[in-house]
């Protein structure tokens, strides 16, 4: 039996976005007393950097790089990023001391995990998505423990799962401001904003407004743009229309929403079951993301919007707006995908991967 410790100090490998990086604080606020330290090791791009160090945890980034649809020359360029990363990796685990790693995805994870399995440091893998990328197939044969998010996912890795944990939005109006007179959609375009999504939202932000109030998390780089399209409304409609470029407390908007319109990043297949808010998905151009969209639809009934048709989207939008029944049939079966004190649950299977569990 493995001695049991009382605190553990842990690296956590993180991902550019906020989506893979989000269920990893969650664990760190599980974890409470029972955490020694912690580290968050990353790319250094993205938003990441940034919701790391405004939590209060330490930061480091390391050399990585995608392998993947980049041809020959990407792979020898991809190898030797690796290479570096990895023993940059190898110098930041052994002066921290880490007594496990923890990776939730991304190719940062790739040059951490490598060198954790170097050091004798076990490797933890929560991978989020229904359909497990190449990062973290790769790193699973060098894995001490691997945690799944939904039953999709288990025939693909582990037989071990855990869901992300469900928050408290009961003051989700009052927090962002919104009326109770009108029913509120909340449209995300992810971390990092999502273009053609936003666009969609801006040519159709009139005739959704007639009927909706709308909180907009538009990413950085277009909230510039949706402030000047909020400045051009006439004045009835302004108020209802709520930009944001990034919102800490995403609960809060999940609350006051009646309808959730996004991408299918990691971060929904924990998100969506938890507010249970009917949604409409649009994924990128990534197999992980129309995998996640997908497994929603099948088992939730969300409906999935492909990019070229997003000319389509305010007037469905409008349509499921005006179809309570079918709102509500889709929030009840995306709660029946839903586990309470997932957070808990994974701190204690990680705390047993390394010894420090009861």
């Amino acid at each position: 039996m493995t001695a049991r410790k009382a605190k553990v100090r842990l690296v956590i490998a993180g991902s550019r976005t906020g989506g893979h990086l989000y269920p990893a604080l969650q664990l760190v606020r599980a974890l409470g007393e029972r955490l020694a330290a912690v580290l968050v090791v990353g790319s250094g791009e993205g938003p990441e950097p940034e919701l790391v160090t405004r939590a209060g945890i330490p930061y480091a980034s390391v050399p990585a790089a995608p392998f993947r649809g980049r041809g020959p020359g990407g792979w020898l360029g991809g190898t030797l990023t690796v290479a570096r990363g990895f023993f940059r990796a190898r110098n930041l685990l052994r002066n921290f001391g880490p007594d496990a790693v923890l990776s939730t995805g991304g190719y940062a994870g790739v040059p951490v995990g490598l060198a954790a399995r170097s050091l004798g440091i076990p490797l933890v893998l929560f991978p989020l998505d229904v359909a497990p990328g190449w990062a973290v197939r790769f790193l699973e044969p060098l894995a001490a423990a691997v945690a799944v998010t939904n039953e999709a996912a288990l025939g693909r890795l582990s037989h071990r799962r855990v869901r992300p944990d469900r928050v408290d939005w009961a003051a989700g109006r009052a927090g962002l401001g919104l009326g109770a007179d009108l029913p509120a959609v909340l449209v995300m375009g992810g971390s990092q904003g999502a273009r053609a999504l936003n666009d969609a939202v801006f040519a159709g932000l009139g005739r959704l407004l007639e009927a909706a109030q709308v909180v907009h998390l538009t990413g950085r780089a277009d909230y510039p743009r949706a402030e000047a399209v909020r400045a051009g409304l006439p004045p009835r409609l302004r108020d209802r229309y709520k930009p944001v470029a990034y919102l800490e407390e995403v609960e809060l908007a999940y609350g006051a929403a009646d309808l959730v319109v996004g991408r299918a990043g990691a971060s929904v297949l924990g998100e969506l079951p938890a507010a249970g808010r009917p949604a409409i998905l649009v994924p990128g151009d990534f197999s992980d993301q129309w995998a996640n969209a997908e497994y929603l639809a099948r088992t939730a009934g969300v409906v999935v919007v492909r990019p070229r048709d997003l000319d389509c989207l305010v007037p469905l939008i409008l349509a499921l707006l005006d179809d309570p029944d079918r709102r509500a049939e889709m929030a009840e079966r995306l709660k029946g995908l839903y586990r309470p004190d997932a957070a808990g649950a994974l701190a204690e299977f990680l705390l047993e991967a390394v010894g420090g569990g009861p």
